[in-house]
């Protein structure tokens, strides 16, 4: 390989960082209060926690029921004070499913209602 053909080579590279570096969204501020992990507490009596989240600060979000089915999608703020988000699976026959939420949050809340649901936010035991 010749020095043009390297220079040129490292010339795509940089700039293909940059312009990656760049695609990112201000839709989900860091300091988002949902960053974090929670688990939902069932409203139902007796039956405890029913799903783990993850809210990652760059959009994306994972989650795993009490069936062991791990959720991937994505979320966004959407208003000063809620956020929506997408989450699906596949089950163990190959089908897909899917669950698309939309929820408020407050500023610093550790719980936050989650329709006859509470999330928890999990933090380290002291």
């Amino acid at each position: 390989m010749n020095r043009r053909t390297l220079a040129a080579m490292v010339v795509i590279a940089v700039m293909s960082i940059g312009f990656f570096q760049g695609q990112t969204t201000d839709a989900q501020p860091k300091d988002s209060p949902i960053v974090g992990s929670w688990r939902r507490l069932s409203g139902e009596s007796g039956v405890g926690v029913t799903n783990l989240y993850t809210f990652s600060a760059d959009g994306t979000m994972m989650s795993t029921d009490r069936d062991g089915v791990t959720w991937l999608g994505a979320w966004e703020a959407d208003g000063e004070d809620t956020i929506a988000f997408t989450l699906e699976a596949v089950n163990a026959d190959g089908t897909g499913m899917g669950q698309s939420l939309r929820f408020a949050i407050g500023p610093n809340s550790d719980e936050i209602a989650f329709g006859p649901d509470t999330l928890q936010r999990i933090t380290p035991e002291s």
